[in-house]
C-alpha cells in the first residue's frame, strides 16, 4: 500500500498526474520481438502437423503459441505495474512523485527547493501530448518524470508553482 502524502495546514492540492499511455508501447513491441521466432515456429509446426504424412500434433503448436505469448504478456503486466505505481502530486506547499515498479524513484520535494523544470518531447510525444519532465532542485537533486501525459499543462503547473512560492518568499504573504 502506497504510503500517504502528508497534508500540512493550508496545503491544497493544485495538480495530480499520470503516465501516458504511451508508456505501454515499448514493452509490448520488446514482448512481441521476443515472442516473434515462437511465433513463425508454431505456425511452421501447425502447417506441417497439417500435413496427412507428418506424426507432428497440432497441439505442439498451441504450445509453441501459447509460450510465444508469455514474453508478451511478461512485458505487458510489468508495464502496467509501472503504471499504476505512477504518482505525481503537485501542491501548494510540496511536490510529490512515485515513479517505475522494479526501479522505484520516489521522493518528497519542498517548493522551496525546486528551480526549475524543463521539458523533452519526442515527435511522437509532441503528437500524443506526452513527454519527459526534468526538474533541479536547490539540492543538486534531478527529478526525471518519464512519459507524463499533458505535459504542457505539468510543466506550466510546476513553473508557475515555483514562481509563486518564490513571489510569496519575496514579498510575504498578502494580507486580507
Amino acid at each position: 500500500m502506497p504510503t500517504p502524502m502528508l497534508k500540512l495546514d493550508g496545503e491544497r492540492i493544485i495538480l495530480r498526474q499520470r503516465m501516458h499511455r504511451a508508456f505501454f508501447i515499448l514493452p509490448l513491441l520488446a514482448g512481441l520481438l521476443l515472442s516473434t521466432p515462437l511465433l513463425l515456429l508454431s505456425l511452421a509446426v501447425e502447417r506441417l502437423a497439417g500435413r496427412s504424412h507428418s506424426h507432428l500434433p497440432h497441439s505442439v503448436a498451441w504450445i509453441l503459441l501459447a509460450l510465444a505469448a508469455l514474453p508478451i504478456s511478461i512485458f505487458f503486466f510489468m508495464a502496467l505495474g509501472s503504471y499504476l505505481r505512477c504518482k505525481i502530486v503537485l501542491t501548494s506547499v510540496q511536490f510529490v512523485y512515485a515513479t517505475g515498479l522494479l526501479f522505484r524513484r520516489s521522493g518528497q520535494v519542498e517548493l522551496s527547493e525546486l528551480q526549475s523544470a524543463s521539458l523533452q518531447q519526442s515527435w511522437s510525444g509532441r503528437l500524443l501530448d506526452y513527454g519527459t519532465i526534468s526538474i533541479n532542485t536547490s539540492k543538486k537533486t534531478l527529478v526525471i518524470l518519464p512519459y507524463m501525459s499533458n505535459v504542457g499543462r505539468l510543466l506550466a503547473e510546476i513553473q508557475d508553482a515555483i514562481t509563486a512560492f518564490h513571489n510569496r518568499k519575496q514579498h510575504g504573504p498578502l494580507s486580507s
